[in-house]
């Protein structure tokens, strides 16, 4: 991933914890620990956020345990919502969306 790529995931992290702690009133404990798992899973990626892939989310899964992981999972169903600037109700796209067990998918629709 080049320079600029690694820039703009990182100012993407920033933005959302901004957003979510004025829009959305959230604790600064939860704001760290969503960009905790934010960070991590960009240190994963190694690439875009918009370009993960299905492969890239569930190795990273796959390294936390059961309970672990529905927190990462709600942390970025959330980030990727916000991500592609949808509203509340909205759905999210197929591209982001989960299947019955809670895993997020991202192949294209």
């Amino acid at each position: 991933m080049n320079s600029t790529e690694l820039t703009d995931n990182k100012v993407i992290i920033e933005e959302y914890g901004r957003f979510r702690s004025k829009a959305e009133n959230i604790s600064p404990n939860t704001i760290k620990n969503q960009w905790f798992i934010l960070t991590k899973f960009f240190n994963h990626l190694n690439k875009p956020f918009k370009e993960a892939t299905e492969e890239d989310v569930l190795e990273f899964l796959g390294r936390y345990k059961d309970s672990t992981r529905d927190n990462i999972i709600a942390a970025l169903r959330k980030f990727y919502k916000k991500l592609y600037d949808l509203d509340k109700g909205d759905k999210l796209p197929k591209c982001i969306g989960c299947d019955g067990k809670h895993i997020i998918c991202f192949e294209e629709s």
